[in-house]
């Protein structure tokens, strides 16, 4: 008797602690259900990270024309960008969680089953599985690698998203094509990127996506007027900091590359050439870069600049810790900038936050690595396999058949005629021999009137046609860029001038200064 009233508290306590236990397993469901009803409701991510690719390219479009004089104090200067771009890399940073909706342990799928078949018996709604889905871990993934500035890992993942996600989920593959321009872009891409825009405009009639879409366009068509301009010019510090400017990175990594093998690069050159390897996600070697900026040049501007953009390789894009502490060491013995240690306390607590973050995601983030390259090998292995080209079959020649012997030819008899002498006609007087007058040389104005009616010059030709002149334009432009030649046309808000590199044509307002200077001097 003693032990059935035992057996049936055991059961009993058992009972309660089942109960309970799936009591609580069904309320950590809910709750996340609700959490992920809420975030779906909202909406407030993607709408955040696709209206922040504007942000991001005004960043872009800040550089272009504006002065470097002053590096402190003004609304554009260097300091407040340098804050905005903190403000905004960091808050993108934190919607960068990987994925937000928790993997499903074997008991929540329990206890999910236990919740739907309760539902059914009373009729109501299904509880949904809010696990993420492949295609949307892929983009999680595919943003991350953007962030970081990877952006080649960003496209081909951004890539395997577009394919595997459903056709009826719009607003994942609109979001993914954004996305996907904008780092094609980053990567000089532009006409690609375009097109990757024109498809979301085309797909929605309004909305953010659109809206957002339409500013990237008008936004890279200046972008690509601009950087076609820049095309003409000779190889320059100059050339490089204007492709840097307008993001042309690889174009302006080609110049940096070229001018520090023919004999190194200023100051300012070293800088930019390290912003170029930055903006290429090559942190390392953009942090060579300013270091020697920081040894060599204590004095000024550009050294300061440059441990800045330290602090933010090692804050701003997921860098390595020991780029924020270097720098902040630099700002307080070396440069003394006061303003980055300000900034950086202020931003410090949510760079660590994101670090935090970011380590506990560690494991889910290799977990999808690994998932993406399955469904690449998958998508791959699916593909049916490339038809094999047909082989056009050997022509058999037929045998030659034995050609008949020659036939024998009987020339005709010749006849000879007498000769007749024919008498010679008398020689014609001769003209005394005048020797023809000196041709007078063109004026360099005739020869560079008939030049412009040709579109064949070689870039020899047009410099010899401009060193005729005693003096030619140099022409200043208000981003510091230079061209040398002869002015040949103007209207009210334009002028053209001859130079080696053809006809320029520049808006007025574009120009800064304009003086005489010996043809010799400015080609020597």
């Amino acid at each position: 008797m003693f032990f059935k009233v035992v057996w049936r508290i055991l059961a009993v306590l058992l009972g309660c602690a089942l109960a309970a236990f799936f009591m609580n397993l069904i309320f950590e469901v809910r709750v996340r259900e609700l959490k992920t009803s809420l975030k779906n409701l909202n909406n407030n991510q993607t709408s955040f990270r696709t209206l922040a690719l504007i942000s991001r390219y005004q960043l872009i479009r800040d550089r272009i024309g504006r002065s470097d004089a002053t590096l402190l104090g003004s609304p554009s200067s260097e300091a407040n960008q340098f804050k905005n771009e903190g403000k905004t890399m960091l808050a993108l940073g934190q919607t960068a969680v990987q994925d937000e909706s928790e993997r499903l342990s074997a008991l929540d799928r329990v206890a999910i089953t236990l919740i739907n078949g309760l539902n059914w018996l009373t009729g109501s709604e299904p509880m949904k599985n809010y696990q993420a889905t492949k295609d949307q871990r892929a983009l999680e993934l595919a943003y991350l690698y953007e962030l970081r500035r990877d952006y080649a890992k960003a496209i081909e993942t951004y890539d395997l998203a577009i394919k595997i996600t459903p056709e009826k989920n719009q607003e994942a593959l609109q979001y993914a094509y954004l996305h996907r321009g904008f780092c094609l872009s980053l990567l000089d891409k532009k006409n690609e990127a375009l097109a990757d825009y024109s498809i979301v405009i085309s797909s929605n009639q309004t909305g953010e996506f659109r809206y957002t879409a339409e500013v990237l366009s008008a936004l890279i068509k200046e972008l690509l007027d601009k950087t076609q301009r820049v095309d003409l010019m000779l190889d320059s510090e100059g050339k490089a900091e204007a492709y840097y400017k307008l993001a042309a990175y690889p174009k302006a990594f080609a110049v940096y590359e070229k001018l520090q093998k023919q004999g190194g690069l200023s100051a300012r050159g070293t800088y930019y050439a390290g912003r170029v390897h930055e903006e290429l996600g090559q942190s390392d070697k953009a942090a060579e870069k300013f270091r020697n900026l920081i040894a060599k040049r204590t004095d000024n501007d550009w050294a300061l600049r440059a441990n800045r953009r330290i602090y933010a390789l090692g804050a701003f894009y997921g860098g390595d810790k020991k780029f924020r502490e270097e720098s902040q060491k630099n700002a307080q013995t070396v440069v003394q900038d006061q303003e980055l240690i300000k900034a950086a306390a202020k931003f410090e607590a949510v760079v660590q936050k994101n670090e935090e973050t970011a380590k506990a995601k560690e494991v889910e983030v290799a977990e999808t690595i690994a998932l993406v390259k399955e469904e690449k090998e998958n998508l791959a292995a699916k593909a049916p396999p490339a038809a094999p080209v047909p082989v056009a079959a050997p022509v058999t020649q037929p045998p030659k058949l034995p050609e008949p012997p020659p036939a024998k030819v009987v020339p005709p008899p010749v006849t000879v005629r007498p000769k007749v002498q024919v008498p010679a006609p008398p020689p014609e007087p001769v003209a005394p021999l005048v020797a023809p007058a000196p041709a007078v040389p063109a004026t360099p104005e005739e020869k560079l009137q008939s030049a412009l009616k040709r579109n064949d010059l070689t870039r020899a030709e047009r410099k010899e046609l401009l060193t005729n002149f005693k003096e030619i334009e140099l022409i200043t432009l208000t981003d510091e860029n230079q061209l040398w030649g002869m002015p040949i046309a103007e209207t009210r808000d334009r002028i053209s001038f001859f130079t080696v590199m053809g006809k320029v044509s520049v808006a007025k307002a574009r120009i800064k200064s304009r003086e005489k200077v010996d043809s010799d001097e400015a080609f020597r």
